[in-house]
């Protein structure tokens, strides 16, 4: 599903979101980010060679909330400062005719995922069987991106996003933006892309080790081109990250 971008400057957290573009905060300095954000680019285009088709290239940054910067609900460590690359590289890429794409979980109070709903201790295992499916083991997490609350909010300056996309909104935990764990489609994403004559999929964000991994697989599976950006990305654990790009390798997923 979409839904309409908000304009950014009518929201509650405007006012702390243009601190960051401006100032940095204590988990990344601006100018750094600047700098690093420059230097991810020039890669990515000496990556994609001489003469790409910019109008065929989309840049997705995958769940870019504040429920996963550090101080969030979920929080991933370097979140925050990722969200803040995406500020850089989105104004970067967008001027070069790059669609430029979010996606954010977007869940109901209560949520399946939700430890809380379960009444059982965040990061526990539970056995859940969804309608057609054969059980399987699910991670509860704390309660996060809940519709409408300050973690669901973006990190980003929606000014340079393009599209928007959002899943989680149905009792179905949904780490994929393509399809959700009961094997419905999680949005429309891979349609619209199309639709637009999208080749080429950037992609980053948080978390690499879930929602970013699992989303590059399933827009591989759908044909595009997928190019992962480590350096746009940040996890939840050490080894799951390293088994997802381990993972992403052997699925013939380009990682620079």
């Amino acid at each position: 599903m979409t839904h309409a971008l908000a304009n950014w400057k009518n929201t509650r957290w405007a006012a702390d979101l243009a601190l960051d573009l401006v100032a940095g905060s204590k988990y990344y300095k601006r100018t750094e980010v600047v700098q690093a954000a420059q230097q991810i680019a020039d890669r990515v285009i000496a990556h994609l060679g001489s003469n790409p088709n910019w109008s065929e290239i989309a840049i997705v940054g995958i769940d870019l909330q504040w429920d996963f910067a550090e101080e969030g609900n979920l929080a991933v460590n370097g979140g925050q400062r990722i969200g803040a690359l995406f500020n850089e590289i989105f104004r970067i890429f967008k001027e070069r005719g790059v669609l430029t794409v979010t996606t954010q979980d977007w869940h109901p109070k209560g949520h399946i995922s939700f430890a809380s709903t379960h009444s059982q201790a965040p990061f526990t295992m539970k056995t859940i069987a969804y309608e057609g499916c054969p059980p399987k083991d699910h991670t509860l997490w704390p309660d996060h991106c809940i519709q409408r609350s300050h973690g669901a909010e973006l990190m980003v300056d929606t000014r340079h996003v393009q599209q928007q996309f959002t899943k989680g909104e149905e009792p179905v935990e949904s780490y994929s933006i393509v399809t959700n764990e009961a094997g419905k489609p999680a949005s429309d994403i891979v349609k619209k892309l199309k639709d637009q004559g999208i080749t080429t999929v950037l992609i980053g964000g948080l978390a690499t080790d879930y929602c970013v991994q699992r989303s590059a697989h399933q827009l591989k599976e759908a044909g595009f081109n997928v190019i992962f950006i480590e350096d746009l990305s940040a996890g939840v654990a050490k080894d799951t990250c390293d088994a997802a790009l381990k993972a992403m390798g052997e699925a013939q997923i380009t990682s620079i």
